[in-house]
């Protein structure tokens, strides 16, 4: 299974069992060049956009998708108004503790 293939795996687990009100969109490329240092990006436009920079190893690119995708439920639950959901305040880091939690113990086997 590509890494590509795992993600959206992990991505369809994710919204399973953290649903939103949106379809959320996953690219795994390169990163624009404004971004070109970051792992990964959301746009919280609707639908949002997941990026995860393309190359990374399937570890690191799983745990990108798990933090960009906590940003997505954090927008999700304040109804997509403009809440700081980019930003790693305690509402984001509580929900990404709980997707990570979700996923160790939970989440999708190992392909």
């Amino acid at each position: 299974m590509t890494v590509r293939d795992r993600l959206h795996e992990v991505l369809a687990w994710l919204v399973e069992e953290f649903p939103v009100n949106t379809k959320v969109r996953l690219r795994v490329e390169r990163m624009p060049k404004e971004f070109a240092d970051c792992e990964g990006m959301v746009w919280l436009e609707r639908p949002p956009l997941i990026r995860i920079r393309k190359g990374m190893s399937r570890s690191a690119s799983i745990y990108t998708l798990l933090h960009e995708y906590a940003h997505v439920v954090v927008a999700d639950r304040a109804g997509w108004r403009e809440t700081g959901a980019h930003d790693h305040a305690d509402a984001f880091y509580r929900t990404l503790g709980r997707v990570e939690r979700a996923f160790g113990d939970r989440g999708p086997s190992h392909g």
